[in-house]
Formats: C-alpha cells, sequence, structure tokens
C-alpha cells in the first residue's frame, strides 16, 4: 500500500467556493443544452406538422379555415 494516498485532503474556503462555483456553472450549462435541444425538437415537430398540412391542404383533403388552425396549431417561431 502506498503511503499518503488515503490522507484526507484539507482545501481552503477559497477553494471550495470556486469548486462549487465551477461545478454551478457546469450544471447551469448542461441545462442550458438541454433546454436547447428540447426546443430544437420541438421546432422540427411543428415544422413537419405546418408541412403535413400544407400537403393535405393541396391535396384537397383540408379546407382554407381548417388549413389555418392547423398552421396556427402548429406554428413554430424559426
Amino acid at each position: 500500500m502506498i503511503k499518503g494516498l488515503h490522507e484526507p485532503l484539507i482545501l481552503s474556503n477559497n477553494t471550495i467556493g470556486l469548486f462549487k462555483d465551477i461545478l454551478e456553472e457546469q450544471n447551469i450549462k448542461t441545462q442550458k443544452a438541454s433546454y436547447l435541444y428540447s426546443q430544437k425538437i420541438n421546432r422540427e415537430k411543428g415544422k413537419r406538422g405546418v408541412s403535413r398540412g400544407r400537403k393535405l391542404f393541396i391535396a384537397g383533403v383540408l379546407k382554407i379555415d381548417d388549413y389555418n388552425e392547423f398552421k396556427k396549431e402548429n406554428q413554430v417561431n424559426i
């Protein structure tokens, strides 16, 4: 057994604060990345919905009022 590997590590209060700040910043970045990814997925779903509605309108399956309502329900901020 190598001597000294199981000794407790003592950190100053400033170092502990720095570690906490780094971990908090990393957590915020992870949450932001997750949020942005979910927004991207929602935009893609909305685009597919509007595209599907447009195809149904062109094919004569949807009337203009139904298409406009469908479009409102699936509208995406691009």
